[in-house]
């Protein structure tokens, strides 16, 4: 109701538009920007590149990134 019967300033508007939205009023409908954080692995690159070839079928593919993501993961105990 606040939208309804309060005549901020054009200013304090656009501050609280800067505050929830801010990438932007078009920051939720345009393209994420997407960065690498580490280099993948050459196992994983090398499995991504046999599958986009059509060399390894979608079941070999997924078992074989599985077996890769287990590798990766820190020992923990009880596993």
């Amino acid at each position: 109701m606040r939208d309804w019967y309060d005549n901020c300033p054009l200013t304090d508007l656009l501050e609280e538009q800067a505050q929830c939205l801010p990438a932007g009023p078009l920051g939720n409908i345009l393209k994420p920007k997407v960065e690498l954080t580490e280099d993948p692995s050459p196992e994983i690159v090398s499995a991504v590149t046999e599958y986009l070839a059509g060399r390894v079928g979608t079941m070999d593919f997924a078992s074989r990134m599985e077996s890769l993501r287990f590798k990766s993961l820190p020992l923990v105990a009880g596993r």
